[in-house]
C-alpha cells in the first residue's frame, strides 16, 4: 500500500526510466519508473523515452505528463533512493563498466567481508594459485 509522504515540487526524467524527484521538504530522491512505464494502457506513451522526458510535477502529490497521464507520488517516495546514493551508484557503474548484476555481486561480497573478513581469499593467494607466481 502506498501512502503520500511529501508533495512533489519538481520532477526530472533521468536515463533508464528513472525520475529525480524534489519533495516539498527539500528531500531529493530517485525512483525507478520502468515497471510503470511499460504497463501499457494509459501509460503506453511513456514507453517512448522522448515522451517520458516530458514529466513535470503538479506541485501537489503527482508527477504528470501530457495526455492527462499522472501518477501518485506516494509509491514513488517509498520505493525511491536518496539522490546522493543514486549518484554514487552511477559513479561506480561508470568507473567500472560493470552491470547491475555484477555490482550486486560485489555488494554481497563486500557485506560478507564486513561480517567475516577471513572469508575473503587475499588477491596474492589467488594470483599465486592461478598464475603460479
Amino acid at each position: 500500500m502506498c501512502i503520500l509522504i511529501k508533495p512533489i515540487i519538481e520532477a526530472e526524467a533521468l536515463d533508464d526510466y528513472k525520475l529525480k524527484l524534489t519533495f516539498e521538504n527539500g528531500e531529493i530522491k530517485v525512483a525507478d519508473f520502468k515497471e510503470y512505464a511499460f504497463r501499457g494502457g494509459i501509460f503506453k506513451p511513456l514507453e517512448n523515452p522522448a515522451f517520458f522526458k516530458r514529466v513535470s510535477a503538479n506541485g501537489d502529490t503527482c508527477v504528470i505528463w501530457p495526455q492527462d497521464i499522472d501518477f501518485c507520488g506516494g509509491c514513488l517516495y517509498e520505493d525511491s533512493i536518496p539522490y546522493a546514493e543514486y549518484l554514487e551508484n552511477e559513479k561506480v557503474a561508470i568507473e567500472t563498466d560493470l552491470t547491475e548484476e555484477e555490482l550486486a555481486e560485489l555488494d554481497e561480497a563486500g557485506e560478507e567481508y564486513r561480517k567475516n573478513p577471513a572469508s575473503i581469499i587475499p588477491l596474492e593467494a589467488v594470483l599465486k594459485e592461478e598464475y603460479q607466481i
